[in-house]
Formats: structure tokens, C-alpha cells, sequence
């Protein structure tokens, strides 16, 4: 995989803005990653090529059993911080899906 494979952003080539482990409901924890392939058409540089990127997210077919983990941290009997504040702006108008 090389560099010329990722998407251009207005912050640089990225796979993805952040990291996360899921949990499904037989507990077991699904890790994901991303993998790109040299663009199919349209050169070698995914920021020329597009709409030919070629790039997939993929995550493990058996995951990895909560008790075989160090640690989990639960929300269970947590507090939350005081005078925590978010660091993005607060909505203008409630979304609604009908």
C-alpha cells in the first residue's frame, strides 16, 4: 500500500479519521483497518484518479473474546466530569427522521 493509494482531504491522504473497536451481541470485539489497492483506472495517484480509489475497510471474521482482554473499561457507576465541555459547537436545530 503506498501513499498515492489513500484519498487527498483537505488535511492530507487519510484511511479514516479515527480508530474504534466494536463489540457484537456475543461479546466478542471486532478490530477494522483499511486497505488500498493502486487506483483501477485513471493513473497511480488516488488524488488524479477518482472516482477509481480503490480502498475497503475490513475487520476479522471471529473477533477477540471480551475475557481474554487486559482491561475493559465499563460505564457502569462512572460520574461524569465536572465542568467537562465539548470542544465542537453545539447543534443549531434537533435533527428529526421521519
Amino acid at each position: 500500500m503506498t501513499l498515492s493509494w489513500l484519498p487527498a482531504t483537505d488535511q492530507g491522504r487519510m484511511v479514516g479519521d479515527y480508530i474504534a473497536t466494536s463489540y457484537n451481541a456475543s461479546d466478542t470485539a471486532h478490530g477494522v483497518f483499511a486497505v488500498a489497492n493502486a487506483p483501477a483506472a485513471g493513473g497511480t495517484d488516488c488524488a488524479t484518479a477518482t472516482p477509481y480509489c480503490d480502498q475497503a475497510i475490513y475487520t476479522t471474521a471471529s473477533g477477540l473474546g471480551v475475557a481474554t482482554q487486559v482491561s475493559v473499561a465499563r460505564s457502569v457507576d462512572r460520574q461524569p466530569v465536572a465542568n467537562a465541555a465539548s470542544d465542537h459547537a453545539a447543534p443549531q436545530a434537533a435533527l428529526h427522521r421521519r
